[in-house]
This record gives C-alpha cells, sequence and structure tokens, in this order.
C-alpha cells in the first residue's frame, strides 16, 4: 500500500503537523504557558531561579520556571527536596528532564519537613538531611520538543 496516495493517510498527517506547529508554539513561549482550565489565562514563566530558597513561605504555591536538566551540585530528599536544592538537578533526579533537556516545570512549594531521605535515579545522587524550614515538588514538566523530520515517500 502506497501511503503518499493514501486519502486517511494524508489527512493523518496533516492534522499530527497541525497539532505539532501548535504545541511547538506553546512549549517554546518564553513568557507564558495556557494554563490547563476550560477559560483562558495566561500563567507566568520564570526563569530557572537555581534553588528555591526565595519562595520558603509560599506554602502551596505553584510557581512555572523554564529550566535546563543539570547533573551539577547537590540536592537533598527524592520526590519532595530541601529548598536549597538545584531545581534543574532535583529534575533530572526525578526522571522529569535529562542533562541538557529544557522544559518548563511546574514547582509546588512546600513547609520544611522533618527529615529528607536521599537516594540514586537517573544518575543522580541525593543526600539525606534533617529537618530543613522550606521544601518543593515538581508538581508537572512540558519539555521542549525536538524537532522531529517528516518524510514523505515518494510516489
Amino acid at each position: 500500500m502506497n501511503r503518499a496516495m493514501d486519502p486517511w493517510f494524508a489527512r493523518l498527517r496533516a492534522a499530527l503537523l497541525a497539532v505539532l506547529a501548535v504545541a511547538t508554539v506553546n512549549a517554546l513561549a518564553p513568557a507564558s504557558l495556557p494554563a490547563q482550565t476550560s477559560t483562558t489565562q495566561t500563567i507566568q514563566v520564570k526563569p530557572d531561579p537555581g534553588t528555591l530558597v526565595r519562595y520558603r513561605g509560599h506554602i502551596d504555591e505553584t510557581v512555572y520556571f523554564t529550566v535546563t536538566g543539570s547533573n551539577k551540585g547537590t540536592i537533598w530528599g527524592t520526590n519532595i527536596y530541601t529548598d536549597d536544592s538545584p531545581l534543574a538537578v532535583a529534575a533530572v533526579h526525578a526522571g522529569l528532564l535529562k542533562v541538557g533537556q529544557r522544559g518548563v516545570l511546574a514547582v509546588k512549594i512546600l513547609d520544611g519537613a522533618d527529615e529528607y531521605a536521599g537516594s540514586e535515579r537517573n544518575g543522580i545522587t541525593s543526600q539525606d538531611y534533617g529537618a530543613h524550614a522550606g521544601s518543593y515538588r515538581i508538581v508537572f514538566v512540558r519539555k521542549a520538543p525536538t524537532r522531529p523530520s517528516f518524510h514523505t515517500p515518494a510516489a
């Protein structure tokens, strides 16, 4: 069967290209990210803060950041990290980004915890830690798409 001649395949390809174009624009928008709600609202996306110490006390607030995954720095905790853990390293540890991969992270600011358990995941080792004044959890990631190439077979 020649896919290039199949009208169903041509419609599917056109629809996928349209979705990819919209997704690319949305994922790479540097200043805002559309909210996942029925009404249109814009959420401010901030640059990578490094650590989240300056958000301490903003309990249950969700903040959005553009981050590039990194393996440089020490982190404490697993799934819930101390607020002085670099966000880019925690994102790689959590398996949400790869080193060098860019994405928009939704981060929920949490109160401090009595203890944090370290672990080794995705090539990153996090450390155990005792009581700390502030924490965070990454609750969502929107990865920047790679640039796919589409090949239409010759007729």
